[in-house]
């Protein structure tokens, strides 16, 4: 089974339509900014090579929190780009 090298986190709203332009890049996640917790609990399970992330949604305490509970992990090793 192949699991994502990249995982992508965009505002709630934005959702289905990065879904719709990835089409079948099954290399690639998207989550939406509400699901922080299940977005970490599947990294952790699976570390993405890369994460991607709303600026605004970094800036928010959901998301320093997924920041900080990544870097918390030391066999995470997932780059986290804003």
């Amino acid at each position: 089974m192949d699991f994502p090298t990249a995982a992508i986190i965009v505002r709630s709203e934005h959702l289905t339509l990065v879904r719709a332009r990835l089409g079948s890049a099954s290399r690639v996640a998207v989550y939406s900014d509400t699901d922080s917790l299940h977005v970490l609990a599947a990294i952790e399970t699976h570390p993405p090579e890369i994460l991607v992330i709303h600026q605004t949604f970094a800036a928010s305490s959901r998301g320093a929190s997924l920041v900080a509970g990544l870097k918390s992990k030391p066999g995470i090793g997932t780059a986290v780009r804003v």
